[in-house]
């Protein structure tokens, strides 16, 4: 009994299942034959037609096949058959931490050709693993209107469990526009962040991305809320794989513009000055430019390949904001308006007992110092329409 019970503790060890980490995708499913083929006579071939990466597996007796450590992408599926030749099954998705499940069903067709049917209603429901996750591809990190500077963390929202996100005390500590999120309830402290396998987190302020790469560089993003693999520890809220673009066999690029500027933005709702007399509020200025640009291609092709990517974020900001000063009454001691009566320092007692109040809450002119006049005078005067107000719009 105890030589069985080994045996089948290391039995799934000797078994080739597909397999996914952080930085690679698998891929496994189940393969139905119609005769004359057989499975013994069929093997399985994986083919990333960007850059003509493969992989190939044998189908077991069973009609199960597994392929482990697969690059990010979308992928052709081909099935070989020694006598029947082959088919393929294009457009299969390859996700980094996931694994994919393919169900296909094969026959011969009337010219004595393979023909397959591929079934992926069976990725429904995962049952490879117990990790809940969910991820964001490049097409869905360049369409989304991306908050903070292009920020890829305010795409985060999406994933169910966040809560709103916000800005971070992140002036001198960082690359980008840092914003602090929470999954799940968790401090933001239990998030794990990694850019390509490497964790980027900043040792002395653990909620902190050590670095955000610019969103058109990023391939894949996946976020796992759940029972993570072991591969992705030292997460207690979430554990986030962000995967950088790779080159191909082909020269790609992008370029992009954005700018914004006073005369594009709106007026803010409480700015109502009006300095140049042209009858409408003034415009704060102000301005922001982002531009971003990738470069792609083959160094030595089918084998090596290069990505290169640029951003820069480039902003005057100015904002409308009111404060409070004297007006011309109060800058001569007048302050009569005011229903509480004004003592003079100089009267009564140390313990302030028996202090007088000034005649008409009226500080005489000989009163103030020199010192305090000359700081008076750098404040402005009110200059909202209200004749009664003491507030300065900035």
């Amino acid at each position: 009994m105890r030589k069985s019970l080994v045996l089948f503790l290391f039995l799934p060890l000797l078994l080739d299942y597909g397999h996914a980490d952080q930085l690679h995708g698998g891929l496994t499913g189940r393969v139905t034959v119609a005769s004359p083929l057989s499975t013994s006579d069929l093997e399985i071939m994986l083919i990333n037609p960007r850059t003509e990466y493969s992989k190939s597996a044998r189908i077991r007796e069973s009609g199960w096949f597994d392929l482990s450590h697969l690059p990010n992408g979308t992928c052709t599926l081909r099935v070989v058959s020694s006598r029947f030749g082959y088919c393929d099954t294009e457009n299969v998705p390859v996700r980094a931490g996931e694994i994919t499940r393919l169900d296909l069903n094969l026959d011969v067709g009337p010219n004595s050709q393979i023909r397959c049917s591929a079934d992926f209603s069976a990725a429904g429901l995962k049952t490879e693993n117990a990790t809940v996750s969910a991820q964001l591809t490049s097409q869905e990190i360049s369409n989304l209107p991306l908050a903070f500077l292009r920020n890829y963390q305010s795409a985060l929202v999406l994933v169910p469990g966040a809560a709103p996100l916000e800005r971070q005390d992140d002036i001198t500590d960082s690359t980008g526009l840092l914003l602090a999120f929470y999954l799940n309830g968790s401090s933001g402290s239990a998030n794990v962040t990694r850019v390509d396998g490497a964790t980027g987190t900043n040792i002395w302020l653990p909620r902190h991305a050590a670095y955000i790469p610019p969103a058109d560089t990023i391939e894949l993003i996946n976020i796992s809320t759940n029972n993570i693999e072991a591969d992705q520890g030292f997460a207690g809220g979430s554990a986030i794989t962000v995967l950088t673009r790779s080159g191909t066999n082909e020269l790609h690029g992008s370029l992009l513009g954005y700018h914004e500027n006073s005369a594009l933005n709106a007026r803010n709702f409480f700015n109502h000055l009006d300095t140049d007399g042209d009858g409408k509020a003034d415009q704060p200025g102000g301005q922001r430019s982002i531009g971003s640009a990738t470069f792609a291609g083959p160094l030595v092709k089918d084998k090596l390949f290069f990505f290169g990517g640029w951003e820069g974020a480039f902003q005057r900001q100015a904002r409308t904001s009111t404060a409070t000063v004297p007006t011309e009454e109060q800058r001569n001691g007048d302050f009569s308006a005011f229903d509480t009566s004004i003592y003079d320092p100089l009267t009564g007692k140390k313990d302030v007992i028996d202090r007088l109040a000034f005649e008409n809450n009226v500080i005489p002119a000989s009163r103030p110092s020199a010192q305090a006049k000359a700081a008076q005078s750098l404040l402005p005067l009110p200059n909202l329409k209200d004749p009664d107000s003491d507030e300065y719009l900035l």
